[in-house]
């Protein structure tokens, strides 16, 4: 019998990516790839208005992720990060470097980059400066900045591109 195959687009950025990664543990029999993506670039592929500009969206979306972390058991702050919507660039970048050059370490990085940016409520995390102690702690002092600098080559923005298009394509 063939393992069911989930692929996960995700952006830290989502409370509701946070909700599914962390009920990942539903489909363990399932094997998951995780890929990150421009959740940002994704809603101007498919010619939507941002969910937080759309009037009464934001107090429904709030309202809702916060029912469903509950009923999930998902570490996630009633209050919203300081700075809501934040800009996760740097930190998907750096997510593509880790798929691309550390991808046995995907998924604690990004489980730790959840819980400080949606159960900590932390910002920062979502920074250069802020990912790297996340970053050291799981890969050490040296790989992390060579993630760091591999986040901003190119390559990994086309990378993490191609992998927001590939999200919409397959959708």
């Amino acid at each position: 019998m063939t393992v069911p195959k989930i692929t996960f687009f995700f952006d830290i950025g989502s409370p509701f990516s946070c909700i599914a990664f962390h009920n990942s543990p539903v489909f363990s029999d399932c094997e998951i790839e995780y890929v990150p993506i421009l959740f940002r670039d994704l809603m101007q592929a498919c010619q939507n208005k941002p969910p937080i500009s759309v009037k009464n969206k934001f107090q429904w979306i709030n309202r809702e992720r916060i029912y469903w972390a509950r009923r999930f058991n998902v570490p996630m702050s009633e209050a919203i990060p300081k700075g809501f919507p934040a800009p996760t660039i740097e930190a998907q970048l750096a997510l593509g470097a880790i798929a691309t050059h550390a991808p046995e370490k995907l998924v604690s990085v990004t489980e730790k980059l959840y819980r400080g940016f949606w159960a900590d409520g932390d910002s920062a995390v979502l920074t250069s400066a802020g990912l790297l102690p996340t970053l050291e702690e799981e890969l050490g002092e040296d790989r992390a900045n060579n993630i760091l600098e591999q986040s901003k080559n190119t390559e990994v923005k086309s990378s993490l591109d191609a992998s927001t298009q590939r999200a919409f394509t397959s959708a």
